[in-house]
Parts: C-alpha cells; sequence; structure tokens
C-alpha cells in the first residue's frame, strides 16, 4: 500500500485511509472473481498495483490544468465515462483516486457490468453509474450523448475506431483521453480525419511514464470543438469494420483509397 500511496501522490493525489481501504477492497474483489470469470489478465497485488492501479492514474497528469485540480475545483460537476471499462480500469481507479468525480463505466459484456455494480455497492460508492450497452447505441442516448467532460478509454480500439467510439460522449469543450502504448504515431496521423468528422480537433500525443514503474504509455488528448454529427456513432460493428480513414491520392494523381467508411 505504501507504493500505490507513494505513486498517487506522483499523480497529484493523496489518498486518505478510506481511499486505501476502498483500493484494498477492490484487489480483493478482482481476485475474488477473476477466478470465476475473466475479468483480466492482471492477478497478484504487484501487479495489479503497477498496471491496474498506478497505470490508470497517468491519465490524471495529462491536461491543463490536471484532472485532479479540475475536480477539486468543481467537485461533482465534474463528469466522466469510462468506454469498454471492462473490470473498471481506468474508471474506477480514477473514482477511487477522485471521489468528486461523477463517472459512468460502460461495458456491452454483463458478467463485467455485473462485476463494477459489485464493487460499487460493496465499496458504497457514490455518483457512479453502471451501463452495459455497446457504445456504438450508448452514443445515441441522449442522458449520455455528449454529456462529460472527460471520455476516458484504455486499449480499446484503433484510434480512428476509437474516435468514433468516445467523441459523441464528449461534450464541446470536454476531452477524450485514450490510453495508448508508446508509439502512436502513425495511429494518430490515420485517425485525425476520425477526430475532425467526429467534431474534434488533431488531438495530440503525449508521452507519460509516471506513477508506476511500467514501461511508459502514450495519452492521446483530443480536444471536443464543435457537436459530432447526429449520424454517428454508425451502427454496432461498423466503426471497426469500416473505422472513418480519408481518401489519398498518390503522386501523378491516381486516387489511393486507404479505407473511407461512408455512412449508412
Amino acid at each position: 500500500m505504501i507504493s500505490l500511496v507513494a505513486g498517487a501522490q506522483e499523480a497529484g493525489i493523496d489518498l486518505g485511509p478510506d481511499q486505501q481501504a476502498s483500493f484494498q477492497s477492490y484487489f480483493r474483489l478482482l481476485e475474488e472473481r477473476g477466478r470465476q470469470v475473466n475479468l483480466t489478465g492482471v492477478h497478484g497485488w504487484h501487479d495489479v498495483r503497477e498496471e491496474l492501479f498506478l497505470r490508470s492514474m497517468r491519465v490524471l497528469a495529462v491536461g491543463d490544468p490536471p484532472m485532479p485540480d479540475v475536480v477539486r475545483a468543481r467537485g461533482a460537476g465534474y463528469s466522466a465515462i469510462d468506454v469498454g471499462s471492462g473490470a473498471g480500469v481506468p474508471g474506477l481507479v480514477l473514482k477511487l483516486a477522485l471521489p468528486g468525480l461523477s463517472m459512468t463505466l460502460l461495458d456491452a459484456t454483463r458478467k463485467k457490468t455485473d462485476f463494477l455494480s459489485d464493487v460499487v455497492r460493496e465499496l458504497k460508492l457514490v455518483g457512479v453509474r453502471v451501463a452495459n450497452d455497446r457504445a456504438e447505441v450508448a452514443g445515441h442516448d441522449k442522458s449520455l450523448r455528449e454529456a462529460f467532460d472527460i471520455v476516458a478509454a484504455r486499449s480499446l480500439a484503433k484510434l480512428a475506431e476509437l474516435a468514433e467510439l468516445t467523441l459523441p460522449f464528449c461534450r464541446v469543450g470536454g476531452v477524450v483521453l485514450a490510453h495508448k502504448a508508446a508509439d502512436v504515431g502513425e495511429e494518430l496521423a490515420a485517425a485525425r480525419f476520425a477526430f475532425h468528422a467526429l467534431g474534434g480537433d488533431s488531438g495530440k500525443a503525449i508521452a507519460v511514464e509516471r506513477p508506476g514503474s511500467g514501461a511508459p504509455d502514450t495519452v492521446v488528448l483530443v480536444r471536443k470543438v464543435k457537436p459530432s454529427p447526429r449520424r454517428y456513432p454508425r451502427r454496432p460493428g461498423l466503426p471497426h469494420e469500416r473505422p472513418l480513414i480519408e481518401e489519398r491520392r498518390p503522386p501523378g494523381g491516381a486516387r489511393l483509397t486507404v479505407l473511407t467508411a461512408v455512412a449508412p
């Protein structure tokens, strides 16, 4: 627990006794339920602390001002959604680190949302909503569409696909934080067409190494600058099958279609 507290401090968070107890309970539930259903491949206190808890906190340092400062200033008025939350990474981790954050945990797999609901009940968390649905469907829900200051996703999809699964949830002026591995240069360049189509800016990749002792990560930050067109997200599966990628023309003028998605 000492290492978790120290790592959280690197992210600008002072974990009080109640928060430390909540992280311990969350870990226990992950271990107990992980043996019954496939929640995560990460087990044991050391690996869970490093790979799930501390790496999730890396997104807290991204932004200007950083998220902890904003949440402290706005309290429960600051909202976030974790798209493809799985076992609660990073959404539940961020909620435990910042209790004043209003958090929605979205996942399409019932066994995972059942687990998340159990954690929320056992830890007596307030300001948490668990939603069992696909992002393509939930993105048209009036209570969720363009309702959040922060949209977080960790290793959910390639960025061009991820744009369509996340930006419709983000309010204008908010940000999408996509937690990725270190090298995303080509992926980011290919996704910029989708970012713009969904109402985002061009996005930027921010290298993050701390907290935690794991390999460096990249957080791709996309700011929402205008509303997402109503036709997005498209029907389930289509953002993956036909992500929004710009057509390019090779030298000589002949059109080379890399992969262009057309709304149905």
